[in-house]
């Protein structure tokens, strides 16, 4: 008899930090920062990637924090192959990255700016995700962690 065990996911983790940004991070429109409904653009489906789906009006608040998510966790390095950080500050075992589609329908431009979450190796280690994730909060929560953007920075969203 082969028993099967549902293994967390990211999906069993990342919530928390959602939650974070829809109290911490309103949008003035009332649209949430939220997994997506669906697929708009046929990506894989994959356990061992999380999407956040960002509100279209990102404030400049919201934006410096997911900046500081990036540059805390050393993923601004790690992603443009610049070699991570000696030691990042919150940088295991998650890393994100930042990812903008654009949709042509019927004569529209649709944006679709996600945070993109995955980890390396085959397994994740949801305890250590877990504490990097309320180590994520308990930073960004503090505005003066937050770094200022510069307009290259800023026209990343």
């Amino acid at each position: 008899m082969v028993i099967q065990t549902n293994s967390p996911t990211l999906d069993d983790v990342v919530p928390t930090l959602v939650d974070f940004f829809n109290r911490r991070f309103p949008d003035a429109n009332g649209e949430d920062f939220q997994f997506p409904t669906y697929d708009r653009f046929e990506l894989d489906d994959c356990a061992d990637q999380a999407m956040i789906e960002l509100p279209d009006n990102l404030s400049e608040s919201a934006m410096q924090a997911i900046a500081t998510l990036m540059e805390a966790t050393g993923s601004t390095a790690a992603r443009t192959s610049c070699g991570a950080p000696q030691e990042p500050l919150l940088g295991e075992p998650l890393r994100f990255s930042l990812m903008k589609r654009a949709a042509w329908i019927d004569g529209v431009g649709i944006w679709c700016r996600y945070l993109v979450i995955d980890h390396p190796g085959a397994e994740l280690d949801v305890e250590a995700a877990r504490r990097q994730i309320g180590l994520l909060v308990t930073h960004l929560e503090d505005p003066s962690n937050l770094i200022e953007l510069d307009a290259e920075v800023r026209a990343l969203f």
